[in-house]
């Protein structure tokens, strides 16, 4: 999850991407261990760490 992290944090892949390159094929299982691991989805912790 944390090389997860950083991928959001670094780069603009999209989420499903990411999924696939930290090893979960399927999508819909990476966001809910995700949430479990942060509370909040990819998306929303790529909005609130990344600076624009």
């Amino acid at each position: 999850m944390s090389h997860a992290c950083f991928l959001l944090e670094s780069t603009n892949l999209g989420i499903s991407e990411i999924s696939q390159l930290v090893g979960y094929e399927n999508i819909s299982y990476f966001h809910r261990v995700f949430r479990k691991f942060y509370s909040m989805s990819p998306k929303k912790y790529r909005d609130k760490t990344v600076t624009k």
